[in-house]
């Protein structure tokens, strides 16, 4: 009888430690029996060029501040900054006040080219920042990776908040 009770005291344990790797690799924190999501960023997709000045327009109309995160999923530094820059709290906290519209450029057809062109990308990882006006803030692009620190301070010096 006290090998049983062991070996099911070894599942639930066993069950346990799994739940909470899951937990973790999902984002989820788990306090008592309610879960708490943790904050993740939205993105809005865009395919053309039409889709992404749409989006900025209607942000203007909204006075939001736009990010456009041009992503492929061949892209290494895309991964490397939607994990460590966008799942950082404190950055996807001040990104829940801006519109995040991302043009997956993978493919490289006639759509993605014309996109590129339009916003003058060379290819991602390109992170644009766009003023409520509809105005980009050249100042503020990022070409390549860049850590969550060096991205909340190119927020604050737009005065993001």
């Amino acid at each position: 009888m006290s090998i049983a009770v062991g070996l099911i005291a070894w599942a639930q344990a066993v069950a346990a430690r799994q739940q909470l790797a899951w937990a973790l690799r999902s984002g989820a924190v788990f306090a008592g029996l309610w879960s708490v999501e943790a904050t993740r960023t939205t993105y809005v997709h865009a395919k053309s060029v039409a889709d992404v000045d749409a989006r900025v327009a209607e942000a203007a109309m909204r006075g939001e501040w736009t990010l456009i995160d041009f992503y492929a999923d061949w892209c290494v530094s895309c991964h490397v900054i939607e994990r460590n820059v966008f799942g950082d709290p404190a950055v996807a906290a001040r990104l829940a006040c801006m519109q995040i519209v991302r043009p997956d450029v993978t493919r490289n057809d006639v759509a993605d080219q014309a996109l590129l062109e339009r916003w003058n990308v060379m290819g991602p990882t390109t992170l644009i920042t766009v003023e409520p006006d509809g105005t980009e803030r050249r100042d503020l692009r990022v070409v390549g990776e860049i850590g969550a620190r060096g991205f909340l301070e190119r927020l604050d010096a737009a005065g993001v908040s």
